[in-house]
């Protein structure tokens, strides 16, 4: 009977076989539209299940919560809450064996028998969790600490929680970043745009002691010149890119990474009056650069080959390699750099017989139309290549992105990134320096603004933008806990005029003596900078700098500043003074002694571009590099000219602060004993007790003298320093009709008799001399 049946199923389906083994035919309309119905009538019962499943397992933990078992053991008639069903009774009965009550507390008793308190609400957590993690340790050792004395529900998924959002292991967390999507430069025609990069410093050649090596290669056609020079200076790479320039014309563009050698007066005026634009990769991101960095690792390997150890002899074989190189088809576009350059392919010396002999032709000047045909004739195969190489290109590009899309390395991680997004930002200074392995890999947070080709641009916490693009992959979202203890992305509105300072919004007033402030200061306008020129320190990580200012506005004394926030400030011993309270104090010191020039914001200092010669005795904070604050006067002072070679500076010691945080509150000091008629130098300040006192005269509204002791002028040092003047002539100097240099660092122009010769850059002795006696 089964041998029967199989046999009948077979000839069925022989012959259904043969019977659609002929022309197949098409569903009709009601047919698909009923298997449609199918396929909908079944996804709505397997979701229909699923969301049964979901109620019942969420009322059945309910049901089984923490408060239902400490009630049913602590109870000793009532056990259950009222309105408990049989099935939760079962369920908390069955539930209840694995738990104990010690005192007041639950403990649940596990596979080793050992008791763990259970943690009844989300408050108890919060201690439990940073305790475990005091030393900032991974999953595994965190879960099991707390594993060993507490148990809840969901220990694994909220240990995650609290490591991904703890913002200092998100500092130092060693993860590799990519960008999700590869951009590459597609090229337009020859010689449009190249790429410049050194190789090197490699053992000094046999033949012109030279260590280094110019690459330029060529994105379209993929050409390479190489051209050996002594050192990695600006003139001498100058001087190889012109080599080139003049062997194939200028390109278009050029790109080079941000050494010193490429990016420098030199290099910028050769290439202004060659018309190229100079274009340069992200710092510590080469893969800009890519194309060339390739063909450095080629010739390298290339190089390598050939000596046989003799590596002072690799520019000896370096022309060979090159011509090997610009003579083989490339994977990309398919033909050989050679080919798409001169528009044919190179005679080799094999294709030469060693019988052969060049037959005598007369050589004679070919025809007008002769030429013309052949020029037509070039353009013709030209077009033709170059649309094949533009479609190679495309098709070789399309297969890396692919490729880099598939390629998942280990350790490496994709965050999507959009404008408004608080960022993480690499800091790449650490890799490969000693010194640095106790700093953050991802110090400081910014503010997304644009994404844009694998790169983005950022600005500070303040609204203070960034001076340069950054790698998509140098910046990561940062993670916050929320209130349920998810991580979530921190994101904020992105803004040109950033006027918000930091989370303290409280509205408060403000000491400020009559007629102080401007209209625009009054009524809060700015003066349109995008923030001022300071930075803020704080100390709610001691390993985190958040870069920017706490206002926008040009003047800190105006009635929507926050005095409560700058007290704060000031009573932080290692808070730095930020232009808030130097500019208060700055607006105090006008109305205290109008008859003192200076005394400006540090936003009104800015706009004042350049600030004009005094006529008064004056007085003005400032902020120089390295967010340190200094007074600049000429009260005491001689101001003239010198008409002699070398100028004496003499000036006695001040008082130095202890530490690096008081320097804004030794200038306001200082600017006050000025102000007074006194003199700095005579004044030994009581640090300690500086912010008390300047938090009391901000509140009072005026600033009164410092703590302080007089010195003694005996045990004051002087300093002297002797500054050379050079070409000390001064003459007008005449476009056109006087021989000029300028200094390649501080850019100053000299005339050219003046001058001792030099060999390749002029750098002036103001630049290198200084004596300090």
């Amino acid at each position: 009977m089964m041998v029967a049946m199989s046999s009948r199923l077979t000839y069925r389906s022989r012959e259904k076989l043969s019977f659609t083994s002929g022309t197949p035919q098409e569903p009709t309309s009601g047919q698909r539209q009923r298997q449609r119905q199918r396929q909908h009538s079944i996804s709505i019962t397997f979701l229909y299940y699923i969301l049964i499943f979901i109620i019942l397992f969420a009322y059945f933990v309910k049901m089984v919560s923490f408060d239902n078992i400490l009630f049913y053991l602590v109870g000793s008639k009532d056990k259950y809450k009222p309105g408990t069903e049989e099935s939760a009774k079962r369920a908390i009965r069955k539930a209840a064996k694995a738990y104990c009550v010690q005192g007041d507390a639950l403990y649940h008793q596990g596979d080793e028998s050992c008791l763990r308190r259970v943690v009844m609400t989300e408050e108890e957590k919060t201690p439990i969790l940073e305790e475990a993690h005091a030393g900032h340790f991974g999953r595994a050792r965190m879960e099991a600490k707390i594993r060993q004395r507490f148990y809840w529900q969901n220990i694994r998924e909220d240990v995650d929680n609290w490591i991904q959002t703890c913002m200092r292991c998100q500092r130092f967390e060693r993860v590799k970043t990519e960008a999700p999507e590869m951009r590459p430069i597609k090229p337009v025609a020859p010689w449009h745009m190249i790429g410049v990069d050194l190789i090197g410093p490699m053992k000094a050649s046999r033949k012109g002691k030279n260590t280094y090596c110019l690459t330029a290669t060529d994105y379209f056609t993929k050409w390479v010149e190489a051209i050996p020079i002594k050192r990695k200076a600006a003139v001498l790479t100058a001087e190889a890119m012109m080599d080139i320039f003049l062997k194939h014309g200028a390109p278009e563009v050029i790109l080079t990474d941000r050494g010193r050698e490429f990016w420098n007066e030199v290099n910028t005026d050769m290439f202004r009056r060659c018309g190229v634009k100079h274009r340069m990769s992200s710092a510590y991101h080469p893969q800009t650069n890519g194309l060339d960095e390739r063909t450095n690792q080629t010739l390298k390997i290339s190089i390598g080959k050939t000596l046989d150890g003799l590596q002072e002899r690799w520019e000896d074989q370096l022309k060979e390699i090159v011509f090997a190189h610009n003579s083989c088809v490339q994977s990309s576009s398919r033909f050989s750099p050679f080919r798409l350059m001169y528009g044919r392919e190179p005679r080799l010396f094999c294709e030469v017989t060693g019988g052969d002999s060049p037959e005598e032709e007369d050589v004679d000047s070919p025809d007008e139309a002769d030429v013309e045909a052949y020029v037509e004739e070039r353009h013709r195969k030209d077009a033709e290549v170059f649309e094949k190489v533009h479609a190679n290109l495309e098709r070789a590009q399309q297969r890396q992105r692919n490729t880099y899309g598939k390629r998942i390395k280990k350790g490496t991680k994709r965050y999507p990134i959009r404008p408004g997004m608080v960022v993480l930002k690499k800091d790449e200074r650490k890799r490969g320096r000693p010194g640095m392995t106790m700093k953050p890999t991802w110090p400081n947070k910014y503010k997304v603004v644009k994404v844009e080709d694998n790169f983005v641009e950022l600005e500070t916490m303040d609204g203070i933008p960034l001076t340069s693009r950054t790698p998509y992959a140098s910046v990561k979202p940062v993670r916050i806990r929320s209130q349920t203890g998810h991580p979530i992305e921190e994101t904020v509105e992105v803004s040109s005029d950033s006027s918000m300072s930091g989370s303290d919004t409280r509205e408060v007033t403000c000491t400020v003596p009559p007629g102080t402030l401007s209209p625009q200061e009054e009524t809060g306008q700015s003066y349109g900078l995008p923030g001022s020129v300071t930075e803020d320190y704080r100390l709610e990580d001691s390993d985190v700098i958040i870069s920017g200012v706490q206002s926008g506005k040009p003047v800190l004394a105006s009635l929507s500043d926050r005095v409560d926030n700058i007290r704060a400030m000031l009573l932080q011993p290692q808070s730095w003074l930020d232009d808030r309270a130097i500019d208060h104090a700055m607006a105090l010191l006008r109305v205290q002694y109008p008859h003192v020039g200076g005394l400006l914001s540090t936003t009104s200092l800015a706009l004042l571009t350049p600030l004009p010669a005094p006529t008064q005795g004056f007085v003005q904070i400032m902020n120089i590099c390295g967010n340190h604050w200094v007074v600049v006067s000429n009260v005491g002072c001689k101001v003239g000219e010198f008409a002699g070679k070398t100028v004496r500076l003499q000036w006695p010691d001040v008082q130095g602060q202890k530490g690096v945080a008081d320097c804004g509150l030794f200038a306001i000091a200082n600017s006050l004993t000025l102000c007074r008629g006194e003199d700095p130098c005579m004044v030994q300040y009581h640090q300690d007790h500086m912010r008390t006192h300047l938090c009391s005269s901000l509140q009072a509204g005026q600033l009164a003298p410092f703590p302080s002791t007089r010195k003694s002028a005996s045990a004051i040092p002087v300093y002297f320093m002797e500054v050379e003047v050079h070409c000390y002539c001064r003459r007008t100097v005449r476009r056109g009709k006087d021989a000029v240099v300028a200094c390649g660092r501080c850019g100053e122009v000299f005339h050219q008799d003046c001058i001792s010769p030099y060999s390749h850059l002029f750098i002036c002795k103001k630049c290198t001399v200084i004596k300090v006696r």
